[in-house]
């Protein structure tokens, strides 16, 4: 999986991607009304995510994207900053 995210044109997006879906489950777990959602038009899997153990995990999970896009923004290996994004999600 790693090598595969190492390979995408733009990771930085991929990750930013990541992030607002991430940042949704969370806030659909908190209570957060479903007008406040980044992605309303992901609602139903959002809905399914924040339920599901991905949802337990969605703050850390977005923290640690945003670490692997800081990381890629200083010019860090790609493929060693998507492993360790690997390595954090499976954690």
């Amino acid at each position: 999986a790693a090598q595969r995210l190492a390979h995408v044109e733009h990771p930085a997006l991929a990750l930013t991607t990541l992030r607002s879906l991430l940042r949704d489950a969370l806030a659909i777990r908190s209570g957060a009304g479903t007008g406040s959602l980044l992605n309303a038009d992901l609602e139903a899997r959002l809905l399914a995510l924040a339920r599901g153990p991905l949802g337990d995990r969605a703050s850390v999970l977005a923290e640690a994207a945003g670490e692997a896009r800081e990381a890629l923004r200083l010019n860090a290996n790609r493929l060693l900053s998507m492993d360790v994004l690997m390595d954090g999600l499976s954690g």
